[in-house]
């Protein structure tokens, strides 16, 4: 083999292993990035979620009823629970039965494509009245956290 070839072969060999490489680094960059801008999002959501509910709690003279929380919940495709400071629940949305069902139909579906499947969470928001917190917001939903770890899987 000639001198020229080898090279030849020897650049076209080095360009493969760059692009490979940059491809590699930046694949993983944007894995990250995209996970970060989905946690971000997420607790944007509930913030808002809770802001929402605050915001109605006040303008409804500190009440809160089971149907404004049902058709919030039913919208956003969360649970919402109130409670008081004791931890005593107030007051429900009717979507547990739902997200359980979610949950387990989430699961059957991402088993059948041999994926893991997604998490239930509850965060705890405050429940002010003006200034003074009075209780706690409860906001369940299914953790959506999936998508870069089946990203990952396509690398």
């Amino acid at each position: 083999m000639k001198l020229s070839n080898k090279l030849i072969l020897s650049f076209i060999f080095s360009i493969f292993i760059s692009i490979f490489l940059i491809s590699l680094i930046s694949n993983s960059m944007i894995n990250k990035r995209f996970e970060t801008y989905l946690v971000e999002e997420q607790q944007k959501k509930l913030e808002n979620i809770s802001n929402d509910l605050n915001r109605l709690y006040n303008e409804n003279g500190c009440v809160l009823y089971e149907s404004e929380i049902n058709s919030y919940a039913n919208l956003a495709n969360i649970y919402i629970e109130v409670r008081d400071l004791n931890d005593n629940i107030l007051c429900t949305s009717s979507n547990t039965g739902k997200m359980m069902h979610m949950r387990g139909m989430h699961g059957r579906m991402m088993r059948r494509r041999h994926m893991p499947e997604g998490n239930y969470v509850e965060k705890i928001f405050p429940l002010m009245e003006g200034n003074e917190q009075v209780g706690k917001l409860v906001i369940g939903y299914i953790d959506n956290l999936i998508v870069p770890l089946c990203m990952r899987f396509i690398l």
